[in-house]
């Protein structure tokens, strides 16, 4: 699932969540954050399914696809189901980031 254009931005939001943005790249900081606003504009979720097929998937990439968001997923990006377990922490990390200034020169 790693070439998938989501997982990229799975896992740049990983980072922004462990860094606060600090010390990343600009282009990583705006692509993470277009990616906060369209969940958010479209008040969706990514949910990871390996039995989603490509053509219904984001960018005609398998496995992941965006969502509606209800009220379970609460203020996660990601859907929790059979395929996606989460700790505590990783409640914390697959969330939205709490408002935090922005790093950019």
């Amino acid at each position: 699932m790693q070439p998938s254009p989501v997982y990229a931005l799975m896992r740049l939001h990983g980072d922004f969540m462990a860094t606060g943005g600090q010390r990343m790249a600009d282009a990583d900081l705006d692509r993470v954050h277009a990616f906060h606003d369209r969940l958010r504009e479209e008040d969706a979720v990514i949910e990871f399914d390996p039995n989603i097929p490509a053509d219904q998937g984001i960018d005609g990439a398998a496995g992941f696809a965006f969502r509606p968001r209800t009220i379970d997923d609460e203020d996660r990006l990601i859907r929790v189901n059979g395929f996606t377990v989460l700790t505590e922490e990783g409640d914390m990390i697959w969330s939205f980031p709490p408002d935090l200034p922005d790093l950019r020169p």
